[in-house]
């Protein structure tokens, strides 16, 4: 509400709970007009209408909701601390310094590359009919497998994107989503591979999925993407962190 008035969400709405989703705003994927309205051009302010229309989960820091409205939030207060728009600022000060010029956020920013084409059921058909102010703040980013390990690293194992305070909050997970078996610290989900706790995120929006996952430890990065909505993630990403300890370890 500070960096944001007008939508009085409360005083135990903070940055903190948007971050690790003990913050109770609804997702607003979870609405009945989101699927129906997913071709059409939708404005941020609209995005989290809808989300509010929902009835709240639990109250902020009383549980664990992963809600991608919570981006959209702090998307905002972005904008606001930094007076610009999201994806320049995200340019100017992390994709830029960090030597990933070839991210971009799709819909808002000239393309890189000609990005990988989706698919909804497992089907032939494409569903290029999505539109990414959907999508926005909330995962809109393209990069491929090489970029999103690069960042990862830069986050889980040190440099200079976040310090070291910021990164220990990252890495702990809070109570409730120990809780709710989905342990998460702010912004970075926890997770076992092959007998490690690894550190990053796993994304999915319409017409893919996708998992980074770093170990600390030893920098470890694997990640791998789907671009099929009904397509298991893990049946690539747990055999490949298998099969990669085992290398390791000889």
């Amino acid at each position: 509400d500070q960096w944001v008035p007008g939508w009085d969400l409360g005083p135990d709405v903070t940055l903190e709970t948007l971050l690790n989703h003990t913050s109770g705003v609804p997702n607003y994927i979870e609405h009945s007009s989101f699927f129906g309205g997913v071709q059409s051009e939708i404005s941020a302010e609209d995005v989290v209408r809808l989300a509010l229309e929902l009835n709240r989960d639990h109250a902020p820091g009383a549980g664990f909701t992963y809600s991608n409205t919570n981006y959209f939030l702090l998307a905002w207060v972005l904008e606001a601390v930094e007076d610009g728009v999201y994806h320049e600022i995200l340019r100017g000060r992390l994709l830029e310094p960090s030597g990933l010029p070839d991210v971009y956020l799709e819909g808002y920013e000239p393309a890189s590359c000609e990005p990988v084409r989706g698919h909804l059921l497992g089907d032939a058909s494409f569903i290029d009919e999505v539109h990414f102010s959907w999508i926005w703040a909330a995962g809109g980013l393209v990069a491929n497998l090489d970029d999103q390990c690069e960042w990862m690293q830069k986050l889980v194992t040190g440099g200079d994107v976040v310090g070291a305070d910021s990164r220990e909050k990252m890495q702990t997970p809070t109570q409730y989503s120990q809780e709710a078996d989905v342990p998460y610290g702010v912004g970075m989900q926890i997770l076992p591979r092959s007998g490690r706790t690894v550190y990053g995120h796993i994304g999915t929006t319409a017409g893919f999925h996708g998992v980074t996952l770093v170990d600390r430890d030893d920098g470890t990065c694997i990640t791998s993407a789907t671009n099929d909505f009904s397509a298991n993630y893990s049946a690539i990403d747990i055999p490949v962190w298998e099969a990669v300890d085992a290398y390791l370890r000889q």
